[in-house]
Formats: C-alpha cells, sequence, structure tokens
C-alpha cells in the first residue's frame, strides 16, 4: 500500500507537470504508459537496471550539475577541462561504458519482447527460459537503439562542454552560474527532444520488418505532433529529479551516482512502455494486456 500511494503521487506530480507544459492537453497513451509501468514496475525495474547502468556512465546528469555547483571552486574554462569534468570520458573507470553496452543490449532484448508480448497477446513473462528466443529477433533492434542513443548522449556532452566553455570566457562570479545553468537547461532540452523523435522506432522495426532508416522515418511520420508531448513529457520526469540533483550539488552529499541510476531507471521503463504505447494506439492495434485473460487462455 505504501509504495501504491508513492507511485500514485509521483504519478499526480507527473500530470500536473506535464498539463502546465502542454496547456492540459495531456495524452490518453502517457496516462496508460504510467499505469501500465506502474502494474509491472518491480519487474521491469530489475532488467531496466543495466540500461540505466549504462545511460548513467554515458551521459552522468550528476557530473554537470556538480561542475554548476562547484564551479566557482574549481573554475574551468577551457574545452577539454569541462568535458572531462562533466562526463567519464577521462576517468580511469572509462571501459564501464563499453562493458554496460553489451549488457544493456542483452537487457533491452528482454525489455523489447516482453513489453510487446504482453501488449500483442496479453502474457507477461521475464523468464529466462526465453531468452535466446528475444535476443534472436530483437538484438539487432536493440543494438541499433543503444548506438542512436550513445550518439545523442555523447552530441549532447560535447553541446553542454562547447557552451559552459564559452560562458567560462565571457562571463564570471554569479553571471556565470546562470549561464551555465543556461547551457545545461539547453543541452537537457536537445536531449529531450533527441530521445523523443526515437520513441517508436525499435516497435515500428520490430512490427513491420523495415530497415532502421525506413522505420524511422514511417516512426517519425506516424508520431506526428505528439513529438512535442512525448518531449515535454520526458522533460517533466526530468524536472522532478532535477531538484535532488541541484540539492546533491548544493550540499554536496555526494550521491549522484546513485541518484543518475535511480533516476534512469525509471525514465527507461517509462520510455519503453510508452513508445509502445504509443505505437499500438497509433497503428490502431488491439493491446490484448487490458484484456482479463490472455488470448492463449481462452
Amino acid at each position: 500500500r505504501q509504495r501504491q500511494m508513492c507511485i500514485r503521487d509521483s504519478y499526480n506530480i507527473f500530470i500536473w507537470l506535464n498539463q502546465i507544459y502542454t496547456g492540459g492537453k495531456t495524452l490518453n497513451s502517457l496516462k496508460k504508459a504510467f499505469r501500465y509501468a506502474n502494474s509491472k514496475l518491480i519487474y521491469l525495474l530489475l532488467f531496466g537496471f543495466l540500461p540505466a547502468a549504462f545511460c548513467s556512465a554515458c551521459f552522468p546528469i550528476s557530473k554537470i550539475i556538480n561542475f554548476i555547483c562547484w564551479n566557482a571552486e574549481n573554475p574551468a574554462k577551457d574545452f577539454k577541462s569541462i568535458l572531462f569534468a562533466t562526463s567519464h570520458i577521462a576517468d580511469k573507470w572509462w571501459w564501464i561504458p563499453l562493458a554496460m553496452f553489451l549488457l544493456a543490449v542483452l537487457s533491452y532484448c528482454m525489455l523489447f519482447d516482453a513489453i510487446d508480448r504482453h501488449m500483442r497477446i496479453g502474457s507477461f513473462t521475464m523468464s529466462f527460459k526465453r531468452f535466446s528466443a528475444r535476443a534472436n529477433y530483437n538484438m539487432i533492434s536493440a543494438t541499433l537503439f543503444s548506438v542512436a542513443v550513445i550518439l545523442c548522449f555523447v552530441l549532447d556532452e560535447f553541446v553542454f562542454a562547447s557552451l559552459a566553455t564559452l560562458s567560462s570566457n565571457v562571463f564570471s562570479g554569479v553571471t556565470l552560474t546562470v549561464a551555465l545553468s543556461l547551457s545545461a537547461f539547453l543541452s537537457f532540452a536537445l536531449l529531450a527532444l533527441a530521445v523523443a523523435l526515437l520513441i517508436m522506432w525499435v516497435p515500428t522495426m520490430m512490427h513491420t520488418g523495415l530497415n532502421a532508416s525506413a522505420a524511422f522515418g514511417m516512426s517519425v511520420r506516424q508520431l506526428g505532433r505528439d513529438y512535442w508531448n512525448v518531449a515535454l513529457s520526458l522533460a517533466a520526469v526530468g524536472a522532478v529529479a532535477l531538484v535532488l540533483y541541484v540539492l546533491n550539488g548544493v550540499l554536496k552529499m555526494h550521491i549522484g551516482v546513485f541518484l543518475d541510476m535511480v533516476f534512469y531507471c525509471f525514465v527507461v521503463v517509462y520510455y519503453l512502455v510508452l513508445a509502445f504505447t504509443l505505437f499500438f494506439e497509433k497503428n490502431g492495434i488491439e493491446r490484448m494486456d487490458l484484456k482479463k485473460t490472455s488470448i492463449w487462455e481462452k
């Protein structure tokens, strides 16, 4: 009951923020995605852990926020120093993202098939007995998706480092902090726009059999104006987490890695559920998970 109350409160905050961003025109699919994620939260989070670790290693939000909060104490003005300070590129553990890539791909295979199969036939299972089949059918889609995510993260890191370098050489003091905050906001906004563009790509590849470029074009056309709603909903989720990130940076709590993991874990689950929810609704496919029994039990 306590977990359900916590999820309900988070859901209400999410809906409130989303209504602010979208002028009160909340998509029904966003609500369905959140409810589905809630109903299978524990199972999905278990397999969302590795993709979350992968995302955290590629784009550590906590390091960017900490850089802004601590810049007055440790000023950096050149591009290389800022890039290294806000990413794991120069860390001695730089090989971790490479290891996480393979594990994330395998986890995506499990998550893609589990969510799609549940919505398609009404049967939900995360059993490893279907691992070989899931890896066989979804390996290419999962790999392409992971590579696309890496590109989005790396490009966004370079965008922030470039803007931060410019700001550090033009401003100082409080003005610099404001400029760095605006730079972070812009880079986060660009990231939300980029990943929102990819949201229906994987389900389209899985269901249509089209190649990556054709499936991407079709998914973008089907998404249409809902693209902005998806991007804003992702931004709303990020806005809630941003408060914790700022507190961690200002109070020097040193729990940035933990915050990154928790944040990305929930975002990965929500993002994938929303992806398949949108695909089924856009294509008019009846969702069997909304029935009381699966098609195999009739």
